[in-house]
């Protein structure tokens, strides 16, 4: 257990991203994308996982989808207490459907967004949340 809590607190030598999506295909392209422009991808496929390794890991930034396909915890559910565990790690909801509200999240991308233009919004808010 100490290890597990003290490893949320080691810098990691690449930016650590959390992809929370019930879709395997989505998240298998995830992997692959952000691995590919050098970031470690932690997954998960429901919110209870993906809470679970977010409390465990240096996280620099955590993509969220909204529908998870879960009953028990949405998306937005899962961002809420992941701000009231660490404000400064940005969220990112990736859906197919626009949120009602930003509330919980730091940025809003439509699951079409090209793949460079998500890769610029994740870089400029790993940076900026690190300064």
């Amino acid at each position: 257990m100490i290890a597990a809590v003290c490893a949320a607190f080691v810098k990691p030598d690449k930016p650590v991203v959390l992809c929370v999506e019930d879709d395997k295909t989505q998240l298998r392209l995830l992997r692959k994308i952000l691995e590919k422009r050098g970031f470690s991808v932690l997954q998960a496929t429901t919110a209870a996982d993906g809470l679970r390794l977010f409390r465990n890991n240096p996280v620099s930034l955590i993509v969220i989808d909204q529908k998870l396909g879960e009953k028990r915890m949405t998306g937005a559910e899962l961002a809420r207490k992941v701000k009231a565990i660490r404000p400064n790690v940005p969220v990112v909801l990736r859906s197919g459907y626009p949120p009602e509200t930003m509330s919980n999240w730091d940025v809003f991308i439509n699951k079409g967004e090209g793949v460079e233009s998500f890769l610029i919004i994740v870089r400029d808010l790993i940076r900026r949340y690190r300064e």
